[in-house]
């Protein structure tokens, strides 16, 4: 069968199964009617007894002995399946090392020590200018912004697969879709289309207007994207972008779960940017971590310019005894890169919209990071009246846009801003925390407003990305604004913004950075997440992963799980007679991509003021709040505060 690579240990099955069974049902009694029906009930209560014992009846030893049976499941069910689709072989990748150097366009000479594996330079090591010294098993990898953390994530694979003789499955794993958009096309670089996936909400969106922009006719690509998405189901592209909550799914036996289970035996993780998870969510995908380590000898590397001490304990707990890789202090002092210059107020204050405004007309690229929707698109509308008429481009990214404007506006990003560009005009980019991870963009000054400290580190690192411009001045405002409160926590801000007013004029000490966070994440605040963290995790481990059986998927979880972590997709009425065109053309994909998404207490929120306009339980949600694709979707009209949960 096509899951026939897969190598998997367990235990031996019982022999002889099915003939014990027809002996025992045909043997001597066959065309008895009365002995049937007694042998059928002393069978059938037989093997009830026998799942009883597999499924957690009495002597049931924990989540460990599933492993083994889940596994098998996993295997016959991608099996069966791949067999009714006619799938060939599963793929694989050639990941080795030079194929890493070569596509990413860099020189073996010129790696940093992290890239190779190592903290701390090995004298005469580079007599092999090749040499790569990344311990075999999970690693936490510390590295300032820009100093090719993916890089080093892949080499790290490659020295995995090189160690354990056989082509790798690998997970690279973001938080935010527009990540995840443009890492999904960097790593086709490497492994080539056809080995790379993509796995969110849309995806399929996703996929379709990329081989679109390759030049393929629109049937054509709707074609490949629907293709590409049934081969994702069957496990099938061993290379694949997605978030966390994809591998959750597994864990709340969401329909699948075992193959999917099955297809993370032996993989490789890389996760970027954990940091980015609320405290409950991260309890979660901490403790899927351990078990998928523990159970089906999952690798993982974790990476990130900034860890704060608690999050290092639990990615400990959670990695085992993973080494801690981190960039060379003179790396550090190399790339110091940014000079903070706190502005008082916030961003709306006319005298700050004016710097910006300077800025841009300076001829300068513009970040403005806000931290809620309708923060960013207040900022934006006030700009744009000003800058418009002098020239200066403006786009606007957040997550209240549909698909195909979310789509077109990444593009303009990455062809304004990214870091291979060479000249043009200025842009001023507002956006909200999406910037943050993995986007290759690199802007001339940033005015963000203020965050807890990692946030900002990553905001800071799509300026001057690459450091040929020396230090620029990264500005933060010292006022928040009343709705972040529903994004991050008050005192996280305020311990930011006691050690930012210390360090304002100097330039930004990454290597500093992990200090700096040990002062914010001290007493209560410290207290407090380890009280909310160890409660999710003992809830998670007792009822998620202790109940973890195969042969349990559960139909009514999957509304479940999308409210917790999916959210849904509206329409706007703005949009219903180019949706019901599309739809009546057979335009499906494209129709799709005029979906919103926002959060179930948002659609609370519309349902409360009377602007949803579908009858509940109807499948297309559509509501009466005002759309245009600059703009995105504006909430501002409820009158009631929103909480902020798409970014």
């Amino acid at each position: 069968t096509s899951v026939s690579r897969r190598t998997v240990r367990m235990s031996p099955l019982p022999v002889g199964v099915v003939e014990t069974w027809n002996i025992r049902r045909w043997g001597t009694t066959r065309g008895c009617s009365s002995t049937l029906l007694r042998v059928g009930v002393v069978e059938t209560r037989h093997w009830l007894r026998q799942y009883n014992r597999l499924a957690g009846g009495p002597g049931a030893t924990g989540s460990k002995g599933f492993a083994a049976p889940i596994t098998l499941r996993g295997m016959l069910l991608s099996a069966d399946h791949s067999g009714s689709a006619h799938a060939l072989d599963l793929p694989h990748v050639q990941l080795e090392a030079d194929d890493v150097i070569v596509s990413r366009k860099i020189d073996w000479k010129k790696l940093y020590w992290h890239q190779r594996g190592t903290s701390e330079e090995k004298e005469g090591a580079l007599e092999n200018e090749q040499a790569l010294f990344w311990p075999r098993g999970s690693v936490l990898l510390v590295a300032p912004t820009g100093s090719g953390k993916t890089e080093a994530a892949l080499l790290w694979a490659a020295c995995q697969k090189e160690a354990d003789h056989q082509p790798p499955r690998l997970f690279y794993t973001l938080p935010y879709q527009a990540s995840m958009n443009a890492m999904v096309r960097r790593l086709a670089e490497t492994f080539g289309n056809e080995h790379v996936d993509l796995q969110h909400g849309r995806a399929l969106l996703a996929t379709d207007r990329w081989f679109m922009e390759k030049g393929e006719q629109p049937e054509n690509a709707t074609q490949v994207a629907r293709r590409r998405r049934a081969m994702a189901r069957l496990h099938y592209p061993p290379v694949r972008v997605f978030s966390p909550y994809q591998m959750l799914k597994a864990m709340y036996r969401l329909k699948g779960y075992e193959a999917q289970l099955t297809d993370y035996h032996n993989s490789l993780f890389i996760f970027d940017e954990i940091h980015a998870y609320d405290i409950e969510r991260l309890a979660l995908i901490l403790r899927t971590i351990a078990y998928l380590r523990r159970h089906y000898n999952a690798r993982f590397l974790v990476m990130s310019a900034t860890f704060p001490q608690l999050i290092r304990d639990w990615l400990a707990d959670a990695l085992g005894e993973a080494p801690t890789i981190t960039a060379a202090p003179k790396l550090f002092t190399k790339f110091q890169r940014h000079c903070l210059r706190l502005v008082e107020g916030e961003v709306l204050d006319e005298v700050n919209l004016s710097r910006v405004r300077a800025a841009a007309l300076e001829g300068k690229s513009v970040l403005v990071a806000c931290n809620v929707v309708a923060r960013a698109q207040m900022v934006y509308e006030i700009l744009r009246k000003q800058l418009t008429p002098n020239g200066i481009d403006l786009v606007l990214l957040h997550g209240r846009l549909n698909s195909r404007d979310r789509l077109e506006k990444e593009n303009i990003i990455r062809e304004r801003t990214g870091t291979h560009r060479s000249g043009g005009a200025p842009i001023v980019l507002v956006a909200t925390q999406a910037v943050e991870v993995s986007l290759d963009i690199d802007l001339d000054t940033i005015y963000s407003e203020p965050a807890p400290l990692e946030a900002l580190v990553q905001r800071f690192g799509r300026v001057n990305r690459r450091g040929k411009k020396g230090i620029v001045d990264v500005h933060v405002f010292t006022i928040p604004s009343d709705e972040q409160k529903w994004v991050y926590d008050e005192r996280l801000v305020a311990g930011t913004l006691r050690v930012l007013a210390r360090e304002n004029g100097r330039p930004v000490d990454e290597s500093a950075v992990g200090l700096w966070l040990a002062e914010i994440y001290e007493g209560e605040v410290a207290d407090e997440w380890k009280r909310r963290y160890a409660a999710v995790a003992a809830e998670f481990d007792a009822a998620i992963i202790g109940s973890l059986r195969p042969f349990q998927s559960d139909p009514d979880l999957d509304r479940q799980f999308d409210k917790m972590f999916d959210g849904v997709e509206v329409l706007p009425e703005d949009l219903w007679s180019e949706y019901a065109r599309l739809t009546n053309e057979g335009n499906y994909i494209q129709a799709g991509e005029l979906l919103v998404p926002i959060s179930y207490q948002q659609l609370a929120r519309i349902s409360q003021a009377r602007k949803r306009t579908s009858e509940k339980g109807e499948r297309l949600i559509t509501v009466d709040i005002p759309y245009n694709s600059e703009m995105g979707l504006d909430l501002s009209v409820l009158k009631v505060q929103t909480q902020e949960n798409d970014l």
